[in-house]
């Protein structure tokens, strides 16, 4: 909420400070008289023409020139001058000021210096002062900034001299200044019309009427406040509602996934039992796979052991067979030494029959080394089967091995499952008691 405030009235004796805003001396002591016999504080003059030169004497008044402009913010602005002596403005002059006077013309342009409208309350204070405004079409824009900065309602007395018509581009009327002041609290106390053209109007602060004013504007607003409150009060009901909408279709979208997360909860329980499923028969071929290596093991080391005796029979085959075929020498030698002596006949017929015995005896080992080595021949031809037979089933398992190694990576064995090599480990260490149970 805005809060206005309304500057007192200056008490009767004292002093009062004065400011104008002109442009040139000419009607300056004119514009003074009404005020002089009052007492001033401080004149401040800002001559945007910068030829305002002396001034009346002001008794017991300090009296401050500035040839400066005014305008929001420190600058620079251009002065326009006319063909009129001692005629000036900061606008270009309208239709309506030629048809007064057919031959007005512009003859010069020049840079003025700007100085702030807050200059006025740096140079008089914070307390009430009187505005004398002779500048033809900046009226209304000079107000505008005293209002705009607060200063509007610290003028106790105001004179204006301002043109009857619109004179200058952006300016107002006479009478349409007077309502724009009666506006803010300023009663039109004289009106000189002496020149008809350029009234000059008197006005002075109505203080009841700038608090009712004020009052009013504060209604305005407050009312202008409460009606942004109901329009945002219905904007934020019509946001609410929409916000339910957007909340039902919240729950609705969290009750589907719910119902979407226990079919998924359902499924991933079935793939675990699946998965459990497949980690024991995983460690069943497992135990299986290492039964077949240790067999097969057994079997290669019995072939190993068969390979050795086999060897071994062979060589004692061909040792014997090397002491046949020097017996057989050795009897072809008796024979021969037989012919030659009938001592050595019968030497060599002993040693025949001695030697026939010998014969007999090694015919018999070389049979049972024979039968042996059939024996041996058979049973190296069963572990030959037997080994054909691991073969093929090492052969099977192993493609089912690596499907079920292949499932268990794809399954990536979710939070909670026992790691597969230690289900394998387990599974090594209890196929052994169920060999013992089954042989049992």
């Amino acid at each position: 909420m805005t809060v206005h405030s309304i500057t007192p009235a200056p008490k009767a004796g004292q002093p009062v400070s004065v400011a104008v805003v002109a442009a040139g001396p000419q009607r300056l002591a004119s514009l003074l008289e009404p005020h002089l016999p009052a007492s001033a504080g401080r004149l401040v003059i800002f001559d945007a023409a910068g030829t305002a030169g002396t001034t009346p004497p002001v008794p017991g008044a300090e009296v401050e020139l500035i040839a400066a402009a005014i305008g929001d913010a420190e600058g620079e602005t251009e002065l326009i001058r006319h063909s009129l002596p001692g005629f000036f403005s900061l606008h270009r002059a309208a239709e309506t000021l030629h048809e007064i006077f057919p031959g007005l013309h512009e003859t010069a342009r020049r840079s003025v210096p700007v100085v702030p409208v807050t200059a006025i309350a740096g140079r008089l204070g914070a307390a009430a002062f009187t505005l004398i405004l002779d500048l033809p079409g900046e009226e209304l824009a000079l107000l505008s900034r005293l209002e705009r900065h607060g200063l509007l309602e610290r003028v106790q007395k105001l004179t204006l001299r301002c043109g009857a018509e619109r004179f200058f581009e952006e300016a107002m009327t006479a009478g349409e200044l007077q309502e724009w002041l009666a506006e803010r609290g300023f009663n039109l106390t004289q009106r000189d019309e002496r020149d008809s053209a350029w009234p000059v109007l008197h006005f002075t602060a109505d203080h009841l009427r700038r608090r009712v004013t004020a009052l009013e504007r504060d209604l305005f607003e407050r009312d202008a406040a409460l009606d942004k409150a109901e329009a945002e009060a219905a904007e934020m009901a019509k946001r609410l509602q929409t916000t339910e909408g957007q909340l039902q279709a919240v729950q609705t979208t969290t009750e589907t996934a719910q119902k979407s997360l226990a079919e998924r909860d359902a499924a991933l329980g079935k793939a675990r039992f699946e998965a459990v499923g497949m980690a024991s028969r995983l460690q069943a071929v497992e135990a299986e796979l290492q039964t077949a290596r240790t067999t097969a093991e057994t079997a290669q080391k019995t072939i190993a052991d068969r390979d050795a005796a086999l060897g071994k029979a062979e060589a004692d085959a061909a040792g014997t067979a090397k002491r046949l075929q020097a017996l057989a020498d050795e009897t072809r030698r008796l024979r021969l030494a037989l012919r030659n002596s009938e001592e050595l006949a019968q030497r060599a017929r002993a040693g025949f029959d001695e030697m026939r015995a010998d014969h007999g005896m090694l015919l018999s080992i070389l049979q049972a080394r024979t039968d042996e080595l059939a024996a041996l021949q058979v049973s190296h031809q069963r572990l030959s089967d037997d080994k054909r037979a691991v073969e093929e089933l090492l052969g099977k398992l192993t493609p089912r091995l690596q499907e079920a190694a292949a499932q268990l990576g794809s399954l990536a064995l979710l939070p909670g499952d026992p790691p597969a090599e230690a289900s394998a480990e387990q599974g090594r260490r209890e196929w052994p008691r169920k060999l013992r149970g089954r042989d049992q």
